[in-house]
C-alpha cells in the first residue's frame, strides 16, 4: 500500500513540475533570445527593422522589428499591442510586449498581460493590494533571463502596461547601449 502511495505522489509531483515548465515558457515568441538577424530576415523578409542607432565608439549597432495590433504571443491572448524585438549587433538581445493605449485604458483593464505575467513569473501586488490600484515596476529572474513587468500612470491617466524579457547574458549591453543614447540624445542640438 506505501508503494502505491509513493507512486502516486512521485507522479503528482512530476507532473505539477512539468506543467509549471509548461505555464513557464508558455509564450512562443517568433524569434527567442540570442536569435541572429539573419532568422528575423527568413521570418520577415530583408531589412525588416528599424535602426535605432549605433555608437560608433562602442561598435554596438541596435534595430528594432515591431510587430503590432496584437501580442506575438500563439496560442495565448494578451490582447492588442505590440511585440518589439531589440538586436544589439545582429543578436536578439530583448523582447518587450506593449499593451495597446486609449484614453480609456481598455486593454489594460482586461488584465491579459497582469495575469500572464503572475501566472508565468511571480506575484505582483502586495497583500490587500488591488490589481486595480497597482502600479509600479515588478522585476524577476528565471531560468537566467530578466523579467520586468512595469504599469504606470502617464499624462491624462494613460496607463503604460509592457513586459521586458531579456537575460544576464545581454543585459549589460543593453545598459551600455540604452546610456549611450541618453548620452546622444542630450548632445543633439535642434
Amino acid at each position: 500500500m506505501d508503494i502505491v502511495k509513493n507512486i502516486k505522489l512521485i507522479i503528482i509531483f512530476t507532473l505539477a513540475y512539468f506543467s509549471f515548465g509548461i505555464a513557464y515558457s508558455a509564450c512562443n515568441f517568433t524569434l527567442n533570445l540570442g536569435d541572429n538577424i539573419a532568422k528575423a530576415e527568413e521570418i520577415y523578409g530583408e531589412g525588416p527593422g528599424e535602426d535605432v542607432g549605433a555608437d560608433p565608439g562602442e561598435g554596438i549597432e541596435a534595430i528594432i522589428i515591431k510587430e503590432t495590433n496584437s501580442i506575438a504571443c500563439p496560442g495565448i491572448n494578451l490582447g492588442k499591442g505590440m511585440t518589439e524585438y531589440l538586436f544589439l549587433d545582429n543578436v536578439l538581445s530583448s523582447i518587450t510586449i506593449a499593451v495597446s493605449k486609449d484614453s480609456e485604458n481598455t486593454e489594460s483593464k482586461k488584465f491579459l498581460l497582469f495575469n500572464y505575467v503572475q501566472e508565468n513569473y511571480g506575484k505582483i501586488t502586495s497583500s490587500g493590494q488591488s490589481r486595480e490600484s497597482w502600479r509600479g515596476f515588478k522585476r524577476f529572474e528565471k531560468s537566467g533571463q530578466i523579467i520586468v513587468y512595469r504599469k504606470m500612470s502617464s499624462y491624462n491617466n494613460l496607463l503604460v502596461e509592457d513586459l521586458f524579457i531579456t537575460d544576464k547574458k545581454y543585459d549589460e549591453k543593453i545598459i551600455e547601449f540604452l546610456s549611450t543614447e541618453e548620452e546622444s540624445e542630450g548632445t543633439d542640438e535642434s
